[in-house]
């Protein structure tokens, strides 16, 4: 199945190249280079992810991961005293609830909305910082009033809070920033992904055992706030979601080489020498699509394991056959004594 998708993401990536062709020579010029044999010279790939959240595969040599390395840009935000305030009075601890810039709250739906301040009340002890835009929080100003351990902002210093001490939990659509951000600061996580490269994410933190994984779909139809009350609850009380996460933390801080002094070095090494062309991998173009994707092994394989059924199959045949045989010759032996017995 993975080769199959391989191949239906390589003949649309073709066509995708092939139609922006003309975009590109017509706003750079005739002798801007085939975008085919320029994604072939490209000396490096910086990945916005971490080699300790990933799942372990065989990758170019080109491939640099710098996940976090906005983290490592972006100056500390100070907390304001409204911020520090929630936090530090909290009893057990406070909830980060945050889908980031992208998406939007309002898609979320009235009732989505109400279910989730149920869900929220069920956890008194918990104060929970909901970034939600003005015309939501306006639209539920009723129900946010009666819940009192919520707390709505249109804009929330989320690396700052992320980092205090009393933040227990991050409810999250699991973005790219937003996952290296909790992986670098250890924090664990409940995933909600909604579309794109979120749900990739959320499989990710799920498989590292620092989140747990709630479906959108169920999300939706369920009114209780039994399913995201449920896996926040997990994540609070089960103390291997956190552990997991300060390792994970602690591999990402103890790692030999920086997001940042990976960018550096490589990006300076790259200057010096711009066609790094002893890192590339083989292409498709040099190998042609049925070896790049292994199908003469796979065909090879599939022949072989075809070969020894059918095999198996000739010799129970025959089997079967001689057995068949031994008992008619048997069975007429015995008949003929018969015979001979009553004559």
């Amino acid at each position: 199945m993975k080769v199959i998708l391989g191949i239906l993401a390589y003949k649309l990536n073709d066509r995708v190249t092939d139609l922006q062709a003309p975009l590109v020579r017509e706003a750079f010029g005739a002798e801007f280079p085939p975008l085919k044999q320029l994604a072939k010279n490209i000396s490096l790939f910086f990945l916005n992810s971490n080699k300790f959240l990933e799942f372990a595969r065989p990758i170019s040599n080109k491939i640099v991961y710098i996940g976090g390395i906005t983290d490592e840009w972006k100056k500390m935000t100070k907390l304001d005293e409204e911020f520090r305030s929630i936090l530090n009075n909290s009893r057990s601890g406070t909830v980060l609830f945050s889908f980031g810039t992208v998406a939007n709250t309002r898609t979320l739906g009235e009732s989505l909305r109400r279910t989730l301040l149920r869900t929220f009340s069920q956890f008194p002890d918990y104060e929970f910082i909901w970034k939600l835009d003005g015309e939501s929080a306006k639209n539920e100003s009723e129900l946010i009033k009666a819940t009192p351990n919520v707390h709505t902002f249109e804009w929330v210093p989320q690396n700052a809070i992320l980092r205090h001490p009393k933040l227990r939990a991050f409810i999250t659509h699991c973005g790219q920033n937003s996952l290296a951000e909790a992986a670098k600061i250890g924090v664990p996580i409940v995933a909600i992904p909604m579309f794109a490269d979120q749900l990739y994410n959320a499989v990710l933190a799920k498989h590292r055992g620092m989140a747990v994984h709630v479906d959108i779909r169920q999300l939706i139809t369920d009114k209780t706030g039994k399913v995201l009350g449920t896996a926040l609850s997990r994540v609070l009380h089960d103390a291997s979601f956190r552990a997991n996460a300060k390792l994970i933390r602690k591999k990402i801080a103890l790692s030999p080489f920086g997001a940042k002094e990976q960018l550096v070095r490589w990006v300076e090494f790259a200057a010096e020498f711009p066609h790094l062309n002893e890192l590339n991998l083989p292409t498709d173009a040099e190998l042609g699509w049925v070896a790049y994707y292994s199908i003469d092994a796979i065909l090879f394989s599939i022949g072989a394991i075809f070969l020894a059924i059918l095999a198996l199959f000739l010799m129970l045949r025959m089997a079967f056959r001689r057995i068949l045989a031994m008992a008619n010759s048997r069975n007429k032996v015995e008949k003929r004594k018969e015979r001979t017995k009553n004559e």
